[in-house]
């Protein structure tokens, strides 16, 4: 099975806390879907915020959402304490859907507005939906053709302090790994000593300057051939970053 035919491949994005205000991210939302959208497939149509605490999953359209609509929706969403009173240093956590008549689609799954002092305090991460799994799905036209440049845009809209174009059985196979690699990752002023051992071959490294793009090319889109090489790949590039 290749990667493209499956609801494997995903976009995760993550940024320092304070970063992003909430009030400002309101924009950054909207910006976000245009982009995603432009990817077409399952990722373009309706997005719709899926209302907090509604207990039929309710949502509402995006478009049809001012600012003031979405900002109270989303602090409905704000982390809580163990006792059940808000805690809104955690931030806010928010959902987004687009689904087509075929019951594929995708989803958005946001954490924003976070003031506690952590590295990946906020973070949004798109992946795909298929609840019926003898419809097709194929994103080859789309993330697979695109992705890397909607991660591009993502990573600078919310400044992000990593980010990657991953694949789920591979994140779950790096575990044991401080860092996971995606078939692309960013990493903003990460040092890593990339002139100090041989890469596999499969690794393309881009200095940037302020970050480092790295691109594994597995030379197939067969799912196991690709988690392999991307497990593989980032072994190597972690015994790396623990020298340092």
């Amino acid at each position: 099975m290749s990667i493209w035919q499956s609801t494997q491949p995903y976009i995760e994005v993550s940024w320092r806390a304070n970063e992003q205000q909430l009030a400002e991210s309101l924009n950054l939302i909207r910006v976000s879907i245009g982009t995603i959208v432009g990817l077409g497939g399952v990722f373009a149509g309706d997005w719709k915020l899926v209302v907090p605490g509604s207990a039929d999953a309710e949502t509402m359209s995006l478009d049809d959402l001012d600012d003031a609509a979405l900002l109270d929706l989303i602090q409905r969403g704000v982390d809580r304490n163990h006792d059940g009173s808000a805690y809104e240093s955690g931030g806010y956590a928010a959902s987004l859907v687009t689904l087509r008549p075929n019951g594929t689609g995708a989803a958005i799954e946001l954490r924003i507005g976070a003031s506690s002092d952590q590295p990946n305090s906020g973070s949004l991460t798109l992946s795909i939906m298929q609840p019926d799994r003898d419809v097709e799905i194929d994103v080859s036209g789309s993330l697979g053709a695109h992705g890397r440049r909607v991660l591009e845009a993502l990573v600078d809209l919310w400044h992000a302090s990593s980010a990657r174009l991953g694949v789920t059985k591979a994140n779950r196979a790096q575990r044991k790994y401080p860092l996971r690699l995606g078939l692309t990752t960013f990493l903003r002023h990460r040092p890593v000593p990339f002139t100090l051992v041989r890469l596999p071959a499969t690794v393309e490294v881009s200095q940037v300057e302020d970050g480092v793009w790295i691109e594994v090319r597995p030379g197939t889109e067969e799912l196991h051939g690709v988690i392999a090489t991307v497990v593989d790949a980032s072994s190597v590039i972690n015994q790396m970053a623990d020298s340092v």
